[in-house]
C-alpha cells in the first residue's frame, strides 16, 4: 500500500511520541537524541501522509524546543499533545498551581504556538491528592480561555484511570498498551472511556522497543517472558507478519483507540512503522498477556543499557 493510500486508512490514527527529539530514550535505542535535521524531515513526511497528532512534555527533555524550531509555518497543521510538570510533594497547594500556569506558558512559548489540542496530567496522582480538584480547575480554566481544546492525564494502570475517570470530567486520556500489557484493554476500561466519549490515545506499543527485540538478546530482567516471546516469533511466522507489524497491527486493531502514539529516532523509522501499519485481530494476541508490573511498566525497570 502506498503512503498516499495509506493516509486515508490509518494514518490518522498513528500519532508521533517526541521523546526522542529531546532525550536518549528506550532500551533499544542505539543511535541517542534525534538531530534537529532529522526532526524537521520526520515531520514534514508526517504531515504529507497526513499524521497529525504529536506527542511531548516539559520532562521530555528539549523535545518542545526542539518541535517549536522545526514546526515553522507547518504547526497549524497538528495536533499537538503536552503534559504537566512534576509537582513535588513537598510544595504547597499554592506553589504547585503557579508552577503548574508557569510551565504551561513556558511550552506554549518553546512549541511557538498560541494554543494546543490537548494538555494531560503527566502524573495522575497530582489530581487524585488532596488539591487535585484546584489543579483540574487551573486546566479548565486554560481550556476556557482558548488556549487548549481538551485538557485529560496520562495513566500507568487501571485504578490510576478508574479514579480519575470517577472525580473528573476527562476529554483526553492516555494510555499504556501492547501486546505484553492489555490491562486496560481486557478489563473493559477502554469500552467505558469510549462510551463516555473519551478521546484515547495508547503508548507504548512496542514497549519501548522490548517487543521488537530478539528473545535471545533480552536483558536478564526480562528472563521471565523470554519462552513467551519465543512463542509470539511463532506466531508472528505463522501469519507471515515482523515483529513490528505484529506490535502495530495489536493496537490499530483496537477500535477503542483514537490515536496510537509512536516514538521514532530517524525518519527512516518512521517510514518503515507507517509502511507496516495494518490492524490485526486482538484476540490474535490474547494469549500473550503478562500482568506482571516489573516488565510491562518501563518505569519499574532496572537500568539495562
Amino acid at each position: 500500500m502506498s503512503f498516499e493510500a495509506m493516509s486515508n486508512v490509518l494514518t490518522e490514527r498513528i500519532g508521533l511520541g517526541t521523546v526522542q527529539f529531546g532525550l536518549e530514550y528506550g532500551i533499544s535505542n542505539t543511535v541517542g537524541r534525534t538531530p534537529s535535521e532529522e526532526v524537521t524531515a520526520i515531520l514534514r513526511f508526517a504531515e504529507s501522509v497526513g499524521v497529525q497528532v504529536l506527542d511531548t512534555a516539559p520532562a521530555y527533555g528539549e523535545s518542545e524546543r526542539i518541535l517549536g524550531t522545526c514546526l515553522s509555518e507547518n504547526a497549524s497543521f497538528f495536533r499537538t499533545v503536552t503534559k504537566t510538570p512534576h509537582l513535588p510533594e513537598n510544595l504547597s497547594n499554592e506553589e504547585k498551581k503557579r508552577l503548574l500556569e508557569k510551565t504551561f506558558r513556558s511550552s506554549l512559548q518553546n512549541l511557538a504556538l498560541e494554543k494546543i489540542y490537548g494538555i494531560l496530567v503527566h502524573n495522575a496522582q497530582d489530581i487524585l491528592g488532596s488539591d487535585g480538584a484546584r489543579l483540574w480547575h487551573l486546566l479548565e480554566s486554560f481550556r476556557d480561555q482558548g488556549f487548549v481544546e481538551k485538557i485529560g492525564v496520562s495513566v500507568y494502570d487501571e485504578i490510576e484511570l478508574q479514579q480519575a475517570f470517577e472525580l473528573f470530567p476527562l476529554e483526553l486520556v492516555q494510555i499504556p498498551l501492547n501486546i505484553f500489557d492489555q490491562r486496560l484493554f481486557q478489563s473493559g476500561m477502554l469500552k467505558k472511556l469510549k462510551n463516555a466519549r473519551v478521546e484515547i490515545h495508547g503508548r507504548s506499543c512496542f514497549l519501548q522497543g522490548l517487543l521488537l527485540m530478539s528473545p535471545e538478546t533480552l536483558p536478564p530482567q526480562f528472563e521471565s517472558v523470554r519462552e513467551m516471546l519465543r512463542h509470539l516469533r511463532e506466531l508472528q511466522q505463522k501469519h507471515g507478519l515482523t515483529p513490528l507489524e505484529a506490535a502495530l497491527g495489536f493496537a490499530l486493531g483496537v477500535d477503542e483507540l483514537d490515536t496510537v502514539v509512536v516514538g521514532v529516532n530517524t525518519l527512516m523509522q518512521f517510514q518503515e512503522i507507517l509502511a507496516s501499519a495494518r490492524a490485526l485481530p486482538s484476540e490474535l494476541f490474547s494469549g500473550f498477556a503478562v500482568v506482571d508490573t516489573t516488565i510491562v511498566e518501563p518505569r519499574r525497570w532496572k537500568c539495562v543499557l
